[in-house]
């Protein structure tokens, strides 16, 4: 691996044990930005050893992801995957290779992963990371003092301000195991919330019992490691728009004061 990669998998990946999970939501999210935003999403780097991770998928997971997110418009996974294509690459490896993207794709942000762990067995098991960056000057806050925004981007899961070439502007990480009662109880209100996605009407009729019929759909989720990967993506896209709007929000304190 260069020196290059390790820029683009931090250390975080070292820290992929705990695990603070939410309940699935299918409500628009409020998002940290008070203008729109153009997101894009790369396939996420396989780092996990397994053969069963699809890339494509698992970025169309993630777009998904932030699509209830107000603001934020995401561009089709396959215009990135062309833009890729354009310029001979299948993965991104490098912070210039990102902004060189976003440049192409005339996006605000691209989002790039890091599959740490990846077990299909159940129950499964799945470890992630996401870096965010900007492009060039990108400042999602119009007529915010750009050192304004220097000064408010620290903190531990946030790196040096928006425009500040080469450094992602937030990352986030989880690691995700069925067997923990954590995950199960947040795999189970994410199954709740997401009926239709298991053909809710059909279990409406052969499990009339809400709460049994909620334990069938999240077994559902533990058997398929592509349900399973539906919701992890859908918990780090949550840590990613919570980490922004953690990292902005002393940004538009500190312009909203006199």
């Amino acid at each position: 691996m260069t020196s290059k990669q390790v820029m683009l998998i931090p250390v975080v990946l070292a820290a992929l044990t705990g695990c603070t999970v939410t309940p699935g939501k299918a409500k628009v999210d409020p998002g940290p930005y008070d203008q729109r935003v153009v997101y894009a999403i790369a396939p996420p780097l396989n780092e996990s050893g397994s053969l069963h991770v699809d890339p494509p998928l698992l970025a169309d997971h993630l777009a998904r992801a932030f699509e209830n997110v107000r603001n934020i418009d995401v561009l089709p996974v396959n215009r990135t995957l062309a833009a890729m294509e354009q310029r001979g690459l299948t993965r991104i490896m490098a912070p210039s290779q990102a902004l060189d993207l976003l440049r192409a794709l005339d996006a605000d942000a691209l989002v790039i992963g890091v599959v740490a762990t990846y077990d299909p067995y159940d129950p499964p098991k799945m470890a992630m990371a996401l870096d965010l960056y900007y492009r060039d000057g990108f400042n999602p806050h119009t007529g915010v003092d750009p050192r304004v925004l220097t000064r408010a981007a620290s903190g531990p899961q946030t790196t040096p301000a928006p425009g500040a070439t080469g450094q992602p502007v937030t990352a986030v990480s989880g690691s995700f195991d069925a067997a923990d009662p954590r995950v199960r109880w947040a795999l189970k209100n994410y199954a709740w919330d997401r009926g239709d996605d298991v053909e809710e009407p059909i279990w409406r009729r052969l499990v009339p019992n809400p709460s049994a019929m909620r334990r069938h759909q999240a077994q559902i989720y533990r058997i398929s490691m592509d349900l399973f990967s539906q919701f992890v993506t859908h918990e780090m896209g949550w840590r990613l728009i919570e980490a922004e709007r953690r990292r902005l929000a002393p940004v538009m304190a500190a312009h909203a004061d006199p």
